[in-house]
């Protein structure tokens, strides 16, 4: 089966399962990732309930790595990647946290977790969460002088005269 399609399938599982969505409910916001050995950078990074959060993942380390999202308390536990990630490779998945708590992140590989390879992700009411970083710079703003009264419309010209009558010679 072609990896791509295995990838998009497993992805679109994760994010049934996890209550994800490629649409953003709020805002949207961007958290690199870095895995390496036996480290997830940033150890932990805050999101807003609701908002949708494009992690882009690289493995910066020596070996294969993936991520695993748990929330115990909700009986949350997935996959984010259904292939592990080898040394250099780069994956994007969005996900939108659906509950106020402490989220962890690892790596589920052998003992990379009990090793180190463990983020937490606090996501809190929006309005405690701080404001989401924008992905792309939003395009600067065009100007456009609007003039705070328009003059007054002259008055239209007088119609010509009507032309004299002519009589027939």
């Amino acid at each position: 089966m072609d990896r791509k399609v295995v990838l998009l399938a497993g992805v679109s599982l994760a994010c049934t399962m996890l209550g994800f969505t490629g649409t953003p409910t709020r805002a949207q916001q961007g958290q690199d990732v870095q895995l390496r050995e036996f480290a997830i950078e940033p150890a932990s990074f805050t999101a807003a309930v609701g908002d949708t959060v494009r992690l882009n993942v690289t493995n910066q380390g020596g070996r294969e790595h993936n991520l695993e999202l748990e929330l115990e308390s909700a009986g949350i536990d997935q996959l984010l990647f259904p292939a592990n990630l080898q040394p250099g490779q780069n994956a994007m998945v969005e996900v939108t946290f659906s509950e106020l708590s402490t989220w962890e992140l690892y790596c589920p590989i052998g003992q990379h977790r009990d090793r180190g390879m463990l983020a937490s992700v606090q996501v809190q009411a929006a309005a405690e969460a701080p404001a989401p970083q924008p992905m792309e710079p939003a395009p600067p703003p065009t100007a456009t002088t609007i003039p705070s009264s328009l003059p007054a419309p002259a008055a239209p010209p007088p119609p010509p005269p009507p032309p004299a009558p002519r009589r027939g010679y």
